[in-house]
């Protein structure tokens, strides 16, 4: 696959809706999954924003930007182009990168409590995964070799924004990345279930992790901090499993024993067994291809508006009063 260059202008509002200023938590456990009595925000005000962004050229080894976050305290604005993560200011100067992922980084979300930029990071053998280590291989060696099988993981990435100092730092650098394992994303993606009769891959077609987000408890105003994690559907429509777009949410105390180093050989396998809240919801449009990417929870209205798939354009909205019958129909 030939390599491009990439001369991205991003329009800065289209990530506003979950870039705001640290607001107070409320600690607690299990209670924190219940809606909390709601706190002025502090939001940025877009007049003092720039309204694009150029971070300039560059070669694209896999892939495309998948997403983009805002620290808006110290100015600088982080994007993921799928096995890089890139930091910039608000002019687009590039302050620092994180290279050598060989997986794909999806959608990213900044926390201003931790300084911190999560996303999603997979690991895979379906045509994206050849893809990505097709051209990484390409770029490295002129080889075409992308169809070997690989170790399949799923992984939430923390990259520490404040250690991110200069282009090009390693990926395996655990003072800028570290990972935890989501075994309940990869048993989904590996399992074989009976549907309609027949076995089929994938259970409720899952075909990894893109959307992440960092909010309070599902339909909550304040609370801890939890990432979320959305599920990729593979389209296929004679199935009836895959009518779900399913969101895992994982409270980031909670994940705290299992941050470890990131290496591209030997994926650890250190992460919780389940999530804290598993949901399942119907869509509006049933039958999806690959992903929910990007996903943002608005505070307003506390409803969590995304893409759906490759074959549409326009957002579609997730609310916690849609979770429930698509809990109950999947009967998992």
């Amino acid at each position: 696959m030939k390599r491009r260059n990439l001369v991205p202008a991003f329009v800065l509002p289209t990530v506003l809706a979950a870039a705001t200023l640290p607001a107070q938590t409320v600690p607690g456990t299990q209670e924190d999954m219940k809606p909390q009595s709601p706190e002025q925000d502090v939001q940025a005000d877009a007049n003092a924003l720039p309204r694009t962004i150029f971070p300039g050229p560059r070669k694209a080894v896999a892939g495309h930007v998948q997403g983009m976050a805002v620290d808006l305290e110290r100015r600088h604005v982080y994007f993921s182009y799928t096995t890089e993560l890139v930091k910039t200011d608000f002019e687009g100067k590039v302050l620092g990168s994180v290279k050598g992922l060989t997986g794909h980084l999806g959608c990213i979300s900044y926390n201003p409590e931790d300084g911190k930029v999560y996303g999603s990071l997979e690991f895979k053998n379906d045509a994206i995964g050849r893809s990505i280590r097709k051209s990484i291989a390409e770029a490295q060696n002129g080889a075409a070799d992308g169809d070997a099988p690989v170790a399949v993981g799923f992984y939430v990435a923390a990259f520490d924004g404040q250690n991110i100092t200069r282009p090009d730092m390693d990926a395996e650098d655990a003072s800028v990345l570290k990972t935890v394992f989501l075994r309940e994303v990869c048993d989904d993606h590996t399992a074989t279930v009976v549907n309609n009769g027949r076995q089929v891959e994938h259970r409720f077609g899952c075909s990894g992790i893109d959307g992440t987000t960092l909010a309070p408890g599902f339909g909550a105003d304040r609370g801890r901090t939890f990432v979320y994690v959305a599920y990729g559907v593979y389209k296929d429509a004679t199935r009836t499993d895959n009518d779900y777009q399913v969101i895992l949410a994982y409270d980031l105390e909670t994940l705290a024993p299992y941050w470890s180093r990131h290496t591209r050989e030997g994926l650890h396998r250190n992460g919780p067994d389940k999530p804290m809240q598993n949901t399942l919801c119907t869509p509006a449009t049933r039958v999806t291809a690959y992903r929910i990417s990007p996903m943002i929870r608005t505070r307003a209205t506390s409803s969590w508006p995304h893409t759906r798939g490759t074959n549409s354009s326009s957002p579609s909205t997730l609310s916690s009063s849609s979770t429930e019958a698509g809990r109950r129909a999947a009967n998992r």
